[in-house]
Parts: C-alpha cells; sequence; structure tokens
C-alpha cells in the first residue's frame, strides 16, 4: 500500500446530556486500530479518526480525536477533502442519536428525568464518491446469516460503498469490547457481489482481509 493514503474511523464518540454525562455505547475502537496498524505496515499514509478507545492511539499514525458524532463527521469531511484518501473502512461506531439541548449544569439526580433524542449526522456521507474505496460496518443484532448478509448489502447500497462488514453484536465472545467478529465480509468484484462467512474471527485477522480487498479493488479486480 506504498503511495496510498488510508483514512480509518475508530471507537465510539460521545453524546452529552450535562457536564458530566453522555449517551455512548461499548465500542473499544480496536477494530479501527488494528486497520490503521495494518495499513501502515503495508507503507500506506494512515489517518485516524477516533472517538473514545480503551487502547491508545498507534503513535506512527496521524491521530484526530472526535468527541461527538458532529465531530467526526466534520473531520472525516475535511480529511477527505483535503488528503486525497484512497481507502476509506469506517469501522468507528458513532453514536445515531443525541439530545436535542444540552444543559450546561448538572441535572440533578432523584428526579424524572424526559429526553428528547435526535438523530446524528451520518460520518461517512460526507466521504461518499470522493474516495477510491469506501469499506464500511454495519452492526447489527441479526437472528440468522441471512438477516446479517442483508444488512451488510443494504448498507452498501445505500453509501455506495464497494466493501462491506456485516458483524452481530449483542452475542458473546464478538463484536463491541471484544478481539473478535461474528462477521460476514462483502464485497464486489468484477460485477459480481462476494459474500465471504468468517464466522468468529480476531479483528487482527478480519483487518488484513479487509485491507486485501481494498488493494484488489483498486487494481480494478
Amino acid at each position: 500500500m506504498e503511495g496510498l493514503r488510508v483514512l480509518v474511523t475508530a471507537g465510539a464518540t460521545r453524546e452529552w446530556l450535562d457536564p458530566v454525562r453522555f449517551i455512548t455505547n461499548p465500542s473499544s475502537g480496536l477494530m479501527g486500530y488494528e486497520l490503521a496498524v495494518a495499513a501502515w505496515a503495508r507503507g500506506a499514509e494512515v489517518f485516524l479518526v477516533h472517538g473514545h478507545m480503551s487502547v491508545d492511539s498507534p503513535h506512527m499514525v496521524h491521530s484526530v480525536r472526535a468527541e461527538t458524532t458532529s465531530d467526526m463527521s466534520r473531520v472525516v469531511r475535511s480529511l477527505v477533502e483535503k488528503e486525497n484518501i484512497d481507502v476509506l473502512v469506517a469501522s468507528a461506531a458513532p453514536a445515531d442519536f443525541t439530545p436535542d439541548r444540552r444543559s450546561t449544569a448538572k441535572i440533578r439526580s432523584g428526579s424524572e428525568l424526559n429526553l428528547r433524542l435526535v438523530p446524528t449526522p451520518k460520518v461517512i456521507e460526507g466521504a461518499i464518491g470522493k474516495v477510491r474505496v469506501l469499506a464500511v460496518f454495519a452492526a447489527v443484532t441479526a437472528s440468522n446469516r441471512e438477516e446479517l448478509v442483508r444488512s451488510g448489502v443494504d448498507k452498501m447500497e445505500k453509501y455506495g460503498a464497494s466493501i462491506a462488514v456485516a458483524n452481530r453484536v449483542g452475542v458473546p465472545g464478538a463484536g463491541f469490547s471484544s478481539d473478535s467478529l461474528d462477521a460476514v465480509l462483502i464485497w464486489k468484484h468484477g460485477g459480481r457481489l462476494i459474500v465471504e462467512d468468517l464466522g468468529n474471527i480476531k479483528k487482527d485477522v478480519i483487518a488484513q482481509r479487509i485491507l486485501d480487498t481494498a488493494i484488489l479493488q483498486l487494481r480494478g479486480g
């Protein structure tokens, strides 16, 4: 991947209710970390845009912290527009909802609290049609493999991506805060849709598979 520029998103964003409370999810950022390290080891110049992670950002990549989903969306859009990104792998878990208002003072405990949540911006929308290869992740509570594949294909089509990783969450030993995914890798090759059921796979291993597939697509596969 020497000469290529790779952008990876990682970790969980936080949507603040007041100065001490926020909405988030259990993402550790490990998937994005493994992708960033693997791309750097292959010779790419790597940009890592991350929210909260349980691992340190690798020192050899360009790292930018994004606190909220809006922050992450803004940073990704800016990097795509300024840095001539070849491959974007959107492995972060940005919060999908944010409070319609944030209290400037700590909300007093001991009383009922009603929240109105509104959708956050979609981080990858700013990259559609602006990178050579876009890889997306679909984290779903699928009850079977057909549903899992369908979720991945739907997300590919929605964002014009050429690679999707559909992975089950809410299952023991895989997903958020784990070193493995229960995943299906979906990609396009020669006008055909390829579906690879990877089962339970370590995140460092699937990182290599994603990058292998991105290289094939950059070569016109």
